[in-house]
C-alpha cells in the first residue's frame, strides 16, 4: 500500500512542478506582451506556490504598474528587495515608479542602491540624472547623465535631458548640441523635437521652430500639446488661419485645452476677419 501511495505521489509532484514553471513563463510572456492582467493572473498563481521568488515579485510589480495599480506595484518591488536586497532590478523598477509618483528623493535613494550593486549600470545613472533634474539639482543631474552617456552613448534621453539643463543654465550652444545628438541617436525621439522646437520658439526663431514641430508630427499626429505649440508658432509667423486650425484641433482632441485657448481663438478669428 505504501508503495502504491508513493507511486501516485511522485508523478503528481512532478506534474505540479512542471505547471508552476509554466505559470512563470506564461506570466513573463504576458508581461513582455504588455498584457498586464494576464501577467498578474499567472504570476499571482505562481507566487502562491513559490512565495520567496524575488524575480517573480519584481515582474508582477511591473505588471501592476502597467495596469496603473501603483500601490501594489510598490508593494511587490519592496517584497522583491526584502527577499533579496542585492536584486538591483527591483531597486531600478521601484525607483522608476517613484519618478512617476514624483517622489524624487526616494527614486534617487533606489538608484544609489543600484549603483552600489552595479557601479556601471547606465540606466541607473540616467534615471538618477532625471530625478536630480526634477529637484533642480542641475550639477548632479549633469554628472549622472554624463556618466550614463559615457557607459552607453546610445541613450537619447540622456542627451535630451542634459540639453534641457544646459539651456536652463544659459549654455545654448551645448543645449543645441545635445538635442541634436539626442535625435541623431534616436530619430523617433518625439520629445527631443518638441524641446528643440521650444528652444527655437523662445529664441524667436519661428521658422526653425515650425520645422521641428512638423518633424514631431511625423511621429505623433494626435498630441494636443503639439497642436498648441505649432499654433502659437503659426501665430508668431502671422499665419493666423493655420494657427486657428491647430488650436481648434487641440480642443477637439482634449477639451481641457478649450478654456485655456478660448481667448486665443477669439483673437485669431478677429485677426482673420480684419485681414
Amino acid at each position: 500500500m505504501k508503495k502504491l501511495l508513493l507511486f501516485i505521489f511522485i508523478p503528481q509532484l512532478l506534474f505540479s512542478q512542471y505547471n508552476t514553471q509554466e505559470l512563470f513563463l506564461y506570466g513573463e510572456a504576458a508581461l513582455n506582451g504588455k498584457d498586464c492582467k494576464s501577467a498578474i493572473k499567472y504570476l499571482s498563481e505562481y507566487l502562491s506556490i513559490n512565495t520567496n521568488d524575488n524575480i517573480a515579485f519584481e515582474m508582477r510589480g511591473r505588471a501592476y504598474e502597467l495596469c496603473g495599480d501603483y500601490e501594489k506595484a510598490l508593494g511587490d518591488f519592496s517584497n522583491s528587495i526584502f527577499i533579496n536586497s542585492r536584486y538591483d532590478k527591483a531597486f531600478l523598477s521601484r525607483g522608476k515608479l517613484y519618478i512617476k509618483l514624483k517622489e524624487y528623493d526616494n527614486a534617487i535613494a533606489d538608484f544609489n542602491n543600484v549603483l552600489i550593486i552595479n557601479p556601471r549600470d547606465s540606466e541607473a545613472y540616467l534615471q538618477k540624472g532625471i530625478s536630480c533634474y526634477h529637484i533642480d539639482n542641475f550639477s548632479l543631474a549633469i554628472s549622472n547623465l554624463s556618466n550614463a552617456i559615457n557607459i552607453a552613448p546610445y541613450y537619447s534621453e540622456a542627451y535630451r535631458y542634459r540639453g534641457i539643463i544646459y539651456y536652463k543654465l544659459g549654455n545654448k550652444e551645448e543645449a543645441i548640441k545635445d538635442l541634436n545628438r539626442a535625435i541623431e541617436v534616436d530619430k523617433n525621439n518625439y520629445n527631443a523635437y518638441m524641446d528643440r522646437g521650444s528652444l527655437f520658439f523662445i529664441e524667436e526663431k519661428y521658422t526653425e521652430a515650425l520645422k521641428e514641430y512638423n518633424l514631431a508630427f511625423s511621429i505623433k499626429e494626435t498630441e494636443p500639446d503639439l497642436f498648441v505649440r505649432r499654433g502659437y508658432t503659426y501665430k508668431a509667423l502671422e499665419k493666423y488661419s493655420q494657427a486657428l486650425t491647430d488650436f481648434n484641433t487641440a480642443c477637439k482632441l482634449d477639451n481641457s485645452y478649450c478654456s485655456y485657448l478660448e481667448n486665443e481663438i477669439k483673437q485669431l478669428e478677429i485677426l482673420i476677419k480684419s485681414n
